[in-house]
């Protein structure tokens, strides 16, 4: 079991992250209260749901028209590639 500061666990975050998904006790002292690190299951059936409120059947219609977006853009031509560049992002 480790029980680090807040300072300490910054300085080898990925280290500790990867010592909780090994399943090592690692906790983390915040003021008054222990804060556990622990891996959580991957749950994509309901992602969309948890980040943005959105239904499956909302989910769905918001792809078919971001595809039906894309399609368009591309068949006037204004679609453009992403170089990685932030630089590339403003229009």
């Amino acid at each position: 079991m480790a029980t680090l500061t807040v300072t300490e666990a910054r300085q080898k975050l990925g280290g500790w992250l990867d010592a909780a998904i090994a399943g090592k006790d690692v906790r983390i002292v915040r003021r008054n209260a222990l804060v556990a690190l622990r891996p959580v299951p991957l749950r994509r059936d309901d992602d969309a749901l948890q980040e943005y409120g959105l239904t499956a059947r909302q989910l769905a219609r918001a792809h078919r028209r971001i595809r039906e977006q894309i399609k368009a853009e591309r068949a006037r031509g204004t679609v453009r590639g992403f170089t990685g560049k932030a630089e590339d992002l403003r229009g």
